[in-house]
């Protein structure tokens, strides 16, 4: 959704069957501020009040005009939110994506502390829009318009005769309303949405978001500064100069008609009554806008990438930036000791925690060259590398970096030590350094192969393992000395692995060996569409065998042990594996963003800190996250929660989790889609807290499967799908 309408409305739409809430993540934010998600949309219910939503379900509100912010991921159980909407205090829309991958309208009637799914659909679901508080509107993709004339208990399909996707709708009456959307789509009603008409466009760029000024007037914005304008109530339209060529996303009026509009790169433009055209407006950011919304003609509101949120109360003239922190991805994270971490990023960029994630402050790097990676040999040493052969020593526990001497100038993406004293870093074409002076000097060691290396580990300072690009597994038993070359390939998508083959060959991003014999290496799938590939070797590395894992795709970028079983794994598209039996297996974890993770890092105290794109730094509580087949983490939340399992749909085994507020006897059944009894996964007394179970569903069919909780207070269930 590009823009939300404020309609405050004195009604409240009373449910008839049971809420589900939801309790917050484990995982908190410790850059950006309040959280670094994209925002879609964003909607100001009064003139401190707001509420903004976007990836990972997630949903941000404040009632103190963004001097503080609630955080809140997978609202509702939705793995992406694109639209919202508020009617009133109390009663509300969303629509997004679930974890089980359909697109749903949630409900709630109590301010936003339980959703219910009024509908669902294949297609994605992009803006909400009510005439009142009866008549509701939603489009998306292919056409989508669904409408509701009952306050949204029932939803029907009006046909929209185009297979373009809708982008966002706006009423000006109860009969007059245009859609817009990809090609330059524009589709007109005269009949209160029950039949729509293609409408003649002046451009093929994609239309994101239109607002009707009055019966005659409106505006449509779209990508590459598309600023489009009617007077004949949309019959036909005028191409108007935006002076930008960046994608505007959202345009809306104040109640007195002025406009504004919103889009990439910060921009902000604002039309008065007596202005002939849009004039740029100091947005305070160059961060995406997706979203923004008035409810007087001082106080507004844009939401977009990275969590950015920015407020004006004099109509747009000025912002003021909410979001707090850097925005620069991170691609390396080291914990120090205690509670002291250490985050590496793009131009040169360092951040210091001293309180086990919570704050990140700046420190001077003395360079503008992105940095990949960074490790601590002790509280004051350690040890920064990045592009174009940046070496960086500090022995002040980060107070002051200094470059080391006679570093080749190659890209330089890792570096470990596997004592105090003994290290290595490696990099672009084959580069491997060695330094046996815990940093100070460093020389050369040839490692025979010409492929970029992104990662390395070592059992102890003999045995080490480098991974890299093409399949690329070097090792070495002599500290360096000499280093043997395994390029593995596949051949029928990662089933089976050949030293030097000829066939597909995924990138190796981390390796990490809990003793000189066991070790896992990570990386990207073989092919589209495939998982991640997960090796795991039991002698040094002389063989490897593909790991088996819950996560569907994606490409695992980094991996941390805290002990030889159990480990984490992060990715793209945020993704998170966790094992507990030294990475014999891997089970998805429920990952509080959608952002692209690159670190991953424990800290004495036992937190978890993982960082990546758009600044991202998210970290845990310690011991808040741990798992097993029935695995509970004691927590204070009020509220019962069935989640989504995941990954759904699933084959053969997927994760189910959820939450009880007090000690209770808890039965977990699953149910076949006839009613019948299939298992019994759980029938025991829990402790108070959130849990987790497997389900291995080898030797059953394909189909769709019902998860049911079941307490002395509570009846809850959820739908799986078993795909082989």
């Amino acid at each position: 959704m590009r823009i939300l309408r404020a309609l405050v409305l004195p009604f409240v739409i009373v449910l008839t069957h049971t809420d589900t809430s939801y309790p917050q993540s484990a995982w908190h934010w410790g850059n950006p501020q309040p959280q670094g998600n994209n925002l879609h949309a964003v909607q100001l219910l009064d003139s401190h009040s707001a509420i903004a939503v976007g990836d990972a379900g997630t949903i941000v509100r404040t009632s103190d005009a963004g001097a503080s912010w609630s955080f809140q991921d997978h609202a509702g159980g939705l793995s992406t939110i694109r639209a919202v909407r508020f009617l009133n205090s109390e009663t509300g829309f969303l629509a997004g994506e679930a974890l089980s991958g359909e697109s749903v309208l949630m409900r709630t009637t109590d301010g936003g502390g339980n959703w219910t799914m009024v509908t669902h659909t294949i297609s994605l679901l992009y803006s909400i829009y009510f005439k009142d508080a009866y008549d509701g509107f939603v489009v998306g993709s292919g056409g989508t318009i669904l409408r509701s004339t009952n306050g949204g208990n029932t939803w029907s399909q009006p046909v929209s005769g185009v297979f373009f996707d809708l982008h966002d709708v706006h009423f000006i009456d109860s009969n007059m309303g245009l859609a817009v959307g990809s090609s330059g789509t524009i589709l007109l009603t005269a009949d209160g949405g029950a039949t729509w008409t293609l409408q003649p466009s002046v451009t093929s760029n994609n239309l994101n978001s239109i607002s009707l000024l009055d019966s005659q007037k409106g505006t449509a914005v779209g990508d590459a500064g598309t600023i489009l304008e009617t007077t004949t109530a949309g019959a036909t339209w005028s191409t108007v100069t935006s002076g930008t060529s960046a994608n505007l996303m959202s345009v809306t009026y104040t109640p007195a008609g002025v406009g504004v509009i919103a889009g990439d790169s910060g921009i902000v433009l604002r039309k008065s009554f007596w202005d002939d055209d849009w004039k740029l407006q100091s947005s305070g950011t160059t961060t995406n806008l997706e979203s923004v919304h008035f409810i007087t003609d001082n106080d507004g509101i844009s939401a977009g990438r990275n969590g950015m949120i920015v407020w004006t109360t004099d109509g747009g003239s000025t912002w003021a930036v909410k979001t707090s922190g850097s925005f620069a991805t991170l691609n390396g994270v080291a914990s120090a000791s205690g509670d002291f971490l250490t985050a590496v990023g793009n131009s040169g960029l360092i951040l210091h925690s001293s309180d086990g994630g919570g704050t990140w402050n700046d420190q001077a790097s003395g360079t503008k060259e992105h940095l990949y990676g960074v490790t601590f040999t002790d509280a004051s040493t350690g040890i920064i590398v990045g592009n174009r052969g940046t070496l960086l020593r500090t022995t002040d526990g980060g107070q002051n970096w200094t470059q080391a001497t006679n570093i080749p100038r190659a890209r330089l993406n890792f570096v470990s030590f596997a004592d105090p004293r003994n290290g290595f870093a490696v990099g672009a074409s084959g580069t491997i350094l060695r330094s046996a002076d815990g940093g100070e000097t460093w020389t050369g060691s040839t490692s025979g192969v010409n492929a970029a290396f992104y990662g390395a580990s070592s059992a102890d300072s003999l045995n080490i393992v480098a991974v890299g690009a093409s399949g690329t597994i070097v090792r070495t038993t002599d500290g360096g000395a000499s280093w043997k070359s395994q390029i593995l390939g596949t051949t029928n998508g990662g089933v089976t692995w050949n030293t030097q083959g000829d066939g597909l060959t995924p990138w190796f991003y981390a390796v990490w060996f809990m003793n000189p014999s066991t070790g896992v290496v990570l990386g990207s799938p073989s092919d589209v569409g495939l998982p991640p590939n997960i090796l795991r070797t039991v002698d040094g590395g002389t063989t490897w065998s593909r790991v088996l894992s819950s996560s569907e795709w994606g490409t695992l970028r980094a991996v941390a042990f805290t002990d030889p079983t159990d480990g984490y794994a992060v990715g793209d598209l945020g993704v998170m594996l966790q094992t507990t039996d030294g990475g014999a297996t891997w089970d998805t974890m429920q990952s509080p963003t959608a952002q692209n993770l690159k670190g991953i890092t424990f800290s004495d105290q036992g937190f978890v800190t993982a960082v990546g794109s758009g600044g991202t730094v998210i970290h845990t509580a310690p011991g808040a996250v741990t798992s097993a087949e029935v695995s509970g983490r004691e927590g204070t939340s009020s509220q019962f929660w069935l989640g989504q399992n995941y990954p759904n749909p699933f084959n053969p085994s997927t994760t189910i989790e959820f939450t009880i507020p007090r000690p209770l006897h808890v039965i977990l059944r699953i149910y076949s889609l006839l009613g019948e009894e299939v298992t019994t996964l759980l029938n025991d007394d829990l402790s108070a807290g959130s849990h987790r179970i497997r389900w291995d569903a080898t030797g059953l069919p394909s189909g769709v499967y019902f998860c049911r909780l079941l307490t002395a207070e509570t009846d809850e269930s959820r739908r799986l799908i078993l795909l082989k």
